[in-house]
């Protein structure tokens, strides 16, 4: 049986969310993110469909992925999986 947590305030520490507590390598990753994102149009002003049109034909920061041909098999290790 699980014991309800006592409500005590902000469970969140604002100290994790100021700019110095952002390491280096995360700062450098989320402005490449902003990057290739900002010369891309906003989806729901273009349409999920247009996107996902674009990025099947290899526009984008995404790739379109690697294509499954008819037949082929991958295991899942999820129960009651085949």
């Amino acid at each position: 049986m699980s014991q309800a947590i006592p409500e005590t305030g902000n469970r969140l520490d604002p100290v994790l969310f100021r700019p110095e507590a952002i390491s280096e390598e995360t700062r450098r990753f989320n402005e490449e993110i902003i990057k290739l994102f900002t010369p891309l149009p906003n989806w729901w002003e273009v349409g999920a469909q247009t996107v996902r049109d674009s990025r099947a034909r290899g526009e984008g920061p995404f790739s379109t992925g690697a294509e499954v041909g008819q037949g082929a098999h991958y295991h899942n290790r999820g129960k009651g999986r085949r």
